[in-house]
């Protein structure tokens, strides 16, 4: 028989969560880690068994001829006309490391019409057609996980086995001598046929189409076009009866100049729930590293003019002005420079430390803050060097299958390093820049941390009563997942849409 028609397998799709092994083992600590438990298992097995189902009944199959002994015959005209779907199940295997899949009571029942001859001293041939049933079929796959040269997750069939429990024919037209001879000759033939081609239909699912999904998924991510977010794999996948866990690296590149951070991950601590589908644990290793490569290649800047405040804001850079402005607070700056504008140049001193706390995040930095005066013909003039300390408190949550955040306070701090305009009060000074910090920069801060950064599932993947829970040095996702069909996927952009 021909290779039956294939449509798109979603059954192993939902092993896109699986992002899981490879063939490299490193002593490293993970950046990253995902735990999918045996919740998620059973959830993609059900999803597996209803794409199953859907594609048995695209079932077709070819005309088929052959002959045996003095017999020829043909069968053609082949017609599905139904399938009893296969009951599965989907199960963790640490003693093999690996993951088992297991199909049963699959039965197919099928029309079609026959011509056979009998090739002795006299040759006879007869025609007409039958009904086949095909019953107790099973299946048995085990699926291998390892790692391309990408250090994406890749799935292989290893082995594949299949057997049909009975096969009953009903013949109509024709005479009951041909039937005799007939019937077992096509029994064995179908028998033959379907045992290979179940298991063609699985392997490709798994090895063409299913890797072709993994494919897709983001292992190296892009941040503000700048960063490089890797979540390649770094160590073999570890099973057990209740979850298989991943290690990823974690770390975070200047997308142009890809090179190994000398920061080390610390150890993720132990987590003993695994009641939900998917764990994800980020490690402030990811962060820090990142605040590194945006250090090294000068990132880290900040330029705080008038028109970074809101419009009923502007006035309080102003050096001279009726009522509150920098020149009120300052009168050197105003006395010297009147009538201008002042500008504020800030700059990271040194690598900015994030930590991930028991109560939630914090970002420590430390920088200098150079004041100018635009003067009214245009010029800058120097005014004041300042040092600067900011920390941030922020916390996180998941919003469409990302991680995004928000600063929740701040304290801020400076004093001054020199001067050009004399003594002036560090109080004013900080009274005004909290001002401006609240008004510009916080802000700024939040419309970053709301782009957030993508997680590592394809796009196939929702996630469903997400929680965030902050452990020491790590932010762990707990979630159930949803599986998103293309169809499903048109459906809720068209009502998300403004189209109707």
């Amino acid at each position: 028989m021909q290779k039956m028609k294939q449509g798109r397998p979603e059954l192993l799709f939902i092993l896109g969560l699986i992002v899981l092994a490879t063939d490299h083992v490193t002593s490293l600590e993970p950046g990253a880690k995902l735990r999918l438990t045996k919740a998620g298992v059973i959830y993609a097995n059900t999803v597996a068994q209803t794409a199953l189902g859907k594609q048995l009944q695209t079932l077709k199959i070819d005309d088929q001829s052959g002959s045996s002994g003095d017999v020829s015959y043909r069968l053609t005209n082949i017609q599905t006309r139904h399938v009893a779907v296969p009951s599965s199940s989907m199960t963790l295997n640490p003693d093999l490391d690996g993951l088992s899949w297991s199909l049963s009571g699959f039965g197919l029942s099928l029309t079609a019409d026959w011509w056979a001859k009998y090739n002795g001293i006299i040759p006879i041939s007869d025609s007409g057609s039958v009904d086949i049933g095909i019953s107790s079929v099973s299946l048995s796959v085990t699926v291998g996980l390892g790692v391309d040269a990408s250090s994406r997750p890749m799935l292989v069939t290893k082995s594949c086995g299949s057997s049909i429990g009975d096969v009953s024919l009903d013949f109509h037209g024709g005479s009951a001598w041909i039937y005799n001879i007939f019937k077992d000759i096509l029994a064995g033939m179908v028998k033959d046929a379907l045992n290979g081609q179940i298991c063609t239909l699985v392997t490709k699912a798994i090895n063409v189409d299913a890797e072709a999904q993994l494919a897709k998924m983001n292992v190296y991510i892009e941040i503000d076009n700048r960063f490089l977010l890797d979540y390649g794999l770094i160590a073999p996948v570890t099973f057990t009866a209740d979850y298989m866990e991943s290690l990823h690296k974690g770390e975070v590149y200047w997308i142009t100049d890809k090179k190994e951070s000398p920061l080390t991950p610390e150890r993720i601590p132990p987590w003993g729930d695994y009641s939900r589908m998917l764990y994800l644990w980020v490690t402030e290793y990811t962060a820090n590293t990142m605040a590194q490569v945006a250090q090294d290649h000068g990132y880290l800047q900040y330029n705080l003019t008038a028109k970074d405040l809101p419009a009923d804001s502007k006035y309080i850079l102003n050096t001279t002005c009726t009522g509150m402005c920098i020149g009120t607070l300052i009168p050197q700056i105003r006395a010297k420079y009147p009538n201008s504008v002042v500008e504020i140049h800030g700059k990271s001193s040194s690598t900015p430390l994030a930590n991930i706390l028991d109560s939630g995040l914090n970002l420590g930095l430390l920088g200098d803050l150079v004041l100018y005066a635009r003067t009214p013909d245009g010029n800058l003039a120097y005014l004041l060097t300042l040092a600067m300390k900011l920390s941030l408190n922020g916390t996180a949550f998941i919003d469409s299958e990302k991680v995004k955040g928000n600063i929740t306070a701040y304290s801020f701090k400076v004093s001054v390093i020199d001067s050009a305009v004399g003594d002036v009060s560090e109080f004013a000074l900080n009274l005004l820049l909290n001002a401006a910090l609240k008004l510009s920069v916080i802000p700024s801060f939040n419309k970053m941390a709301e782009n957030g950064f993508e997680l590592p599932i394809t796009g196939d993947i929702r996630f469903q009563s997400s929680k965030i829970t902050f452990l020491d040095g790590v932010l762990l996702v707990s979630t159930d997942v949803q599986y998103i069909t293309q169809t499903e996927q048109v459906l809720q952009f068209a009502s998300e849409s403004d189209f109707h």
